[in-house]
């Protein structure tokens, strides 16, 4: 079962893994709170436990502005409502990926049959379906840890990896404490100002 998102978010918290700034709205009036508090533009997405891709489904949207903000919120509940439940929407603040030196990376955790827990990294976001990724068992030592975080192709390109290495402890820590079957941080952002997850979708 897929907590809600808005769980999943703070579940992060708990753990000391950051995320884009964000709020949970249960209807428009708290979207337009949070929305004026994170500074426009904002992502919307759908919270619901029946969505697990919300892209291919039509639930994110962007809202630039404040008029736009309706118009946006009601896109998101109604293609959401047509799947299933909906808790409400994440209003999160717009991380931009098209910058110079801003990549989108995956940290996963699922459970093998085999082999009991295991955490993945390497390239997410547009690059997933790239499969440049690698895998550990849990619970990470701190050398696996700095190992994964230089072993993708993506790994030439980034100047964090020392920080990387931290927050693959912390997914690591969280999955060995948490009852989850499944975990997903994608993309996590990782850029010269720091490391922000911009998406998370926990299973149980």
């Amino acid at each position: 079962m897929k907590i809600p998102d808005h769980a999943a978010y703070k579940m992060l918290e708990k753990y000391g893994i950051t995320a884009a700034s964000w709020a949970f709205a249960r209807n428009f009036r708290e979207a337009e709170v949070a929305a004026e508090n994170l500074h426009f533009p904002v992502i919307l997405k759908a919270d619901s436990p029946d969505i697990i891709h919300k892209m291919k489904s039509g639930c994110i949207r962007t809202a630039y502005h404040r008029d736009h903000l309706r118009k946006m919120f009601e896109a998101v509940m109604s293609s959401a409502k047509r799947i299933g439940r909906v808790n409400g929407v994440i209003i999160q603040e717009l991380v931009y990926s098209n910058l110079e030196n801003v990549h989108e990376l995956i940290i996963g955790v699922k459970n093998d049959e085999q082999f009991g827990k295991v955490i993945m990294f390497g390239a997410g976001g547009r690059l997933t379906a790239q499969k440049d990724v690698c895998f550990r068992l849990i619970p990470l030592s701190k050398a696996d840890a700095v190992d994964m975080a230089g072993e993708p192709r993506i790994s030439r390109l980034l100047t964090r990896r020392d920080k990387i290495a931290s927050v693959l402890l912390k997914v690591s820590k969280l999955a060995e404490y948490e009852k989850i079957s499944e975990l997903d941080i994608n993309p996590l952002m990782v850029s010269d100002k720091g490391l922000l997850a911009a998406d998370i979708r926990i299973i149980i």
